[in-house]
């Protein structure tokens, strides 16, 4: 009974060591990115101020190692934030923005559900999130940039800053075109 115990506990410890990752984060200086990263980064985020960057250099026991390098940032007073790879590739960013900087069809739909909000909640506010990933087609290796938008809003409670996030009103994904691929069922949470 001991040695199959001891058995099954060498055998869930060696599973587990295959399974852990090792992370080194560590703040660097804008002259230690690559070039070709800080090109990419300004052509995303041109007016950005304040930008602070992060080395994460992620090992695991079974398989790869890889480097990030992460920024954060503000745009237009909006904050940001940027994932590339080590080799530059741009794996993910998000900046938050405002509604008259976005496309027109985008800006339609967004105003539409505004709209609808501020007849239940007239001081409503939202908050605007551009997001983008980058996927690599299989067959011809070519990269696409995904950018989706999402949109939550918010009633300001009794003139303070508590806020009523009204997550039944939120839009989880929308589309290039406007067209919303996921949005929230969900109620009016109270943070008072």
């Amino acid at each position: 009974m001991k040695s199959s115990y001891l058995l099954l506990l060498l055998l869930f410890g060696s599973v587990s060591a295959k399974a852990q990752v090792t992370r080194e984060l560590k703040k660097i200086d804008s002259l230690v990115v690559p070039v070709s990263i800080i090109r990419q980064f300004y052509k995303l985020a041109p007016t950005s101020k304040k930008v602070s960057w992060t080395f994460e250099h992620t090992t695991q026991v079974a398989g790869p190692d890889y480097d990030f390098y992460r920024s954060e940032f503000r745009q237009d007073d909006n904050p940001g934030g940027t994932t590339f790879v080590g080799d530059g590739k741009l794996l993910d960013f998000q900046v938050y923005a405002r509604l008259d900087t976005l496309p027109p069809i985008v800006q339609k739909t967004i105003r539409g559900r505004l709209k609808k909000v501020k007849r239940q909640y007239p001081n409503a506010v939202m908050d605007i999130c551009v997001m983008g990933n980058v996927d690599e087609n299989p067959d011809t290796h070519q990269e696409k940039l995904n950018v989706m938008y999402s949109v939550e809003f918010f009633e300001s409670v009794e003139g303070r800053l508590a806020l009523k996030r009204l997550h039944k009103f939120a839009i989880d994904n929308m589309d290039n075109k406007g067209r919303i691929i996921k949005e929230s069922k969900g109620h009016v949470v109270d943070f008072r």
